[in-house]
């Protein structure tokens, strides 16, 4: 059961000597001049940052104690048919959502996977779309095809992914550009000023998108990419003209067919090196990161940012919005 909407205990501030994904680190020495920490009143989530004597108010999220009903919603999931993605639509027809469109390249398997769904969700329930997301125009035809079926859209979930560290464009084209790509096509098609409904956009991007990974350097900077764009992407700039929340989901490591790239010297220079610094990692299931994605929907704040690894439950995580100033003394 998906736990209710709660306003503490998930989130997680990093302390000297902590890795963001709560790895053991060598011990740093603190910054010289700043450090931060989250208030909690009444309520109101306040990340500060103290200079000194002086206090900078960074920024401010208001709980309001709200969650969305994702009955009877509509939802798209990109990149569906790999172990996660089918897990992201069984979960969310699991949980009342009236229909999922599945999107991915291998078209055998996502017939399959979607036939499994209508026969245990339901007729109909869950259809499968081909394409090749890295190819402009034809993602922008399947992306439009997709909303007439539907007939309307409430939720994409992005997890379109590859690990190719040699021939690094396909990695680039896959774990950015068509994030990015959906991302503004969702945003266009849900948002307010369009005359849209608003809705929800959870962007997928692995751990490795907060922290630096010498053996996948481009795996792990598209993953930075997909991060720091969620985050821009649903400042009030926007949010405020469009309605549409975009959060951000990291999961460790996962049970997925995309690990055996690991293994691959055709995805990744000197795999040896890479599985033994994985060796005492163990992948979590598929499912864990399942209940983690419609807890997000439900409940998460836009813009906020979740990590979901060791089959634990998720937690969020706070990032600051911008750089510390150094203040003239």
């Amino acid at each position: 059961m998906t736990p209710e909407c709660i306003s503490s205990g998930n989130d997680k501030s990093l302390s000297s000597g902590q890795s963001i994904t709560g790895r053991k680190q060598k011990p740093l020495p603190p910054p010289p001049r700043y450090h931060a920490r989250v208030v909690r009143s009444n309520g109101t989530r306040t990340l500060l940052l103290r200079f000194g004597k002086s206090v900078r108010l960074l920024f401010e999220l208001r709980f309001q104690g709200k969650k969305m009903q994702i009955k009877d919603k509509k939802a798209m999931v990109i990149g569906a048919c790999d172990g996660l993605g089918m897990a992201f639509s069984k979960e969310l027809l699991r949980n009342g959502v009236a229909r999922v469109l599945m999107i991915d390249m291998n078209e055998t398997l996502g017939r399959a996977q979607a036939d499994r769904l209508n026969e245990e969700f339901g007729r109909n329930r869950a259809t499968f779309t081909k394409c090749d997301v890295t190819k402009g125009s034809e993602f922008d035809a399947c992306f439009k095809d997709a909303v007439n079926t539907l007939g309307a859209l409430d939720i994409i979930v992005n997890n379109a992914a590859m690990i190719d560290e040699v021939n690094f464009h396909r990695t680039i084209d896959t774990n950015v550009t068509a994030v990015f790509r959906a991302s503004m096509m969702g945003v266009q098609q849900m948002g307010k000023d369009t005359g849209g409904k608003g809705g929800v956009i959870v962007n997928v991007a692995s751990v490795l998108g907060l922290e630096a990974c010498p053996q996948l350097p481009i795996y792990s900077a598209t993953n930075h990419a997909v991060i720091a764009f969620s985050r821009s992407f649903s400042q009030p700039y926007h949010y405020q003209r469009t309605g549409v929340r975009l959060m951000v989901l990291c999961p460790g490591l996962t049970e997925s067919p995309m690990l055996e790239n690991l293994k691959n010297e055709q995805f990744v220079p000197r795999p040896e090196e890479l599985l033994e610094a994985m060796k005492e990692f163990h992948p979590q299931r598929a499912e864990n990161v399942a209940h983690a994605l419609v807890y997000v929907i439900r409940c998460a704040q836009n813009g906020s940012v979740w990590i979901t690894e060791d089959s634990k439950p998720v937690y969020e995580i706070q990032l600051p919005d911008s750089l510390p100033t150094k203040e003239a003394y």
